[in-house]
């Protein structure tokens, strides 16, 4: 994942990857829920990437509330408007990431995005811009994962799933299927 996205990062100037239109899914694709096998916690991995990555996100129509759905014509179901038809747990992290992104310029287009090698299942990537640092950390992995770099002694969780884990050692503990995202002022 991270030898393909930087080949592709590296692709294009960097104005083109600030202004790159980031999709998940469409009107011409299976709903995001429904290619993740139902499977929430890669849902919310993926929105995590989606909404830290350098480019403009776009979000389909319901897929931030979990709205599941075949091919084409399934990927097109009616907006559910009622909160009681809707995974509001899905709706509050897409709000939290979004809320984030806007408060810390870091994560949206005002820094470079250097992928750091690590375990072949946790997908570590760092935004740095001239006035702090982000890590963005993901576990694909089945169990859980600890990592842990020199440069956390100085850093603050900004958002964790609720089963990952930060210590006093400054070390992450990351879930089996979960995300962390760490900042650094600079």
């Amino acid at each position: 994942f991270a030898e393909k996205m930087t080949k592709v990062y590296h692709m294009y100037p960097h104005t083109v990857n600030m202004a790159a239109f980031n999709l998940i899914g469409s009107h011409d694709t299976p709903r995001i829920l429904t290619e993740c096998g139902e499977n929430l916690e890669k849902v919310k991995q993926i929105f995590t990437i989606l909404l830290t990555f350098t480019g403009t996100p776009c979000i389909y129509y319901g897929d931030e509330i979990g709205l599941d759905g075949e091919q084409d014509p399934g990927c097109r179901k009616c907006m559910p408007w009622d909160e009681e038809n809707q995974n509001l747990e899905l709706k509050k992290h897409v709000q939290t990431l979004i809320l984030l992104r806007k408060q810390h310029k870091v994560l949206a287009n005002d820094s470079d995005i250097l992928f750091v090698p690590h375990d072949s299942e946790v997908v570590l990537y760092k935004r740095e811009s001239a006035d702090s640092i982000a890590y963005v950390c993901i576990n694909l992995g089945k169990e859980a994962k600890t990592i842990s770099l020199a440069e956390w002694e100085r850093a603050t969780p900004l958002y964790t799933d609720s089963e990952s884990k930060w210590n006093d050692h400054n070390e992450l503990t990351l879930a089996k299927n979960g995300f962390s995202i760490l900042s650094i002022a600079k």
